[in-house]
């Protein structure tokens, strides 16, 4: 899977839910322009990078948790 997906197709590629992209932009885990975006500039439909946002969270999912 390539290019920008929807927030459905990005949560069943990783599986993981929705609520839980929206936890990991909230943490700051994922930066709009570089993971997600807005589909339009007024949509509140949000498009995910597939190759950017992988690469993510497989670094968080290798980096030792700090104590």
């Amino acid at each position: 899977m390539k290019g920008w997906v929807t927030q459905k197709e990005m949560a069943d590629y990783l599986g993981v839910g929705i609520s839980t992209l929206f936890r990991w932009r909230e943490q700051q885990h994922l930066e709009m322009g570089e993971h997600y975006r807005r589909k339009t500039p007024d949509s509140r439909t949000l498009l995910y990078n597939v190759e950017k946002t992988e690469q993510r969270i497989a670094k968080l999912c290798s980096t030792p948790l700090e104590v």
